[in-house]
């Protein structure tokens, strides 16, 4: 439920430039629960809050807005601010997004998006809603079979911050060829030197 006294504290914030306290509001507040509160903006309002926040933040808070918003922002004139964005959002939610937009926006927003997450957008966009492919994540982490569980751990605190979830780990040959996968928890309770494979 909104909080309808936090609007008009939001719309002051803005209206006096601080920064510094809505900054300081976002990163304290859950995303799903500021994205509520920040849904109830203008749409110029909402691209003003987005825009001071850290992108790993931003793009958080943007993936609990409902879907028609998501869509109506992503359709709006701030098309190279979007791009970034969808850059930082998790694949699947940047995917389904992509698929709902209209396909001219698509082609005006798409060639703004960097190279790597452009072309995996386009992969993940291509299922259509309801099917396995749809659901899918490109953003998880590998492991290779020979590592010890001491190195696998350290490669772990490298990959964790940029992926969407490490409860399950793949592991893969040199090929990048699927082995099978390795849960975090079976990792974090072996031995330092018991090897993935095992």
């Amino acid at each position: 439920m909104k909080n309808p006294l936090l609007i008009p504290e939001l719309r002051e914030l803005i209206a006096t430039n601080n920064t510094a306290t809505i900054r300081q509001f976002c990163a304290e507040t859950h995303p799903e629960t500021a994205a509520e509160l920040l849904g109830s903006l203008e749409h110029e309002e909402i691209w003003y809050i987005l825009q001071l926040l850290d992108p790993p933040l931003r793009a958080h808070i943007f993936s609990y807005f409902d879907m028609d918003l998501q869509v109506e922002l992503a359709t709006g004139q701030n098309r190279r601010q979007m791009a970034r964005l969808l850059e930082e959002m998790p694949a699947d939610d940047r995917a389904e997004l992509v698929r709902e937009l209209d396909e001219k926006v698509r082609e005006e927003l798409l060639p703004l998006v960097a190279k790597a997450e452009r072309e995996d957008i386009r992969k993940l966009a291509q299922y259509e809603e309801g099917t396995a492919g749809a659901v899918m994540s490109s953003d998880y982490a590998v492991l290779r079979p020979e590592m010890t569980v001491e190195e696998a751990i350290e490669q772990l605190r490298i990959q964790a911050p940029e992926k969407e979830t490490i409860y399950y780990i793949y592991v893969v040959d040199e090929n990048r060829r699927l082995i099978g996968f390795v849960s975090l928890k079976d990792i974090i309770v072996s031995k330092p030197k018991r090897r993935i494979r095992d």
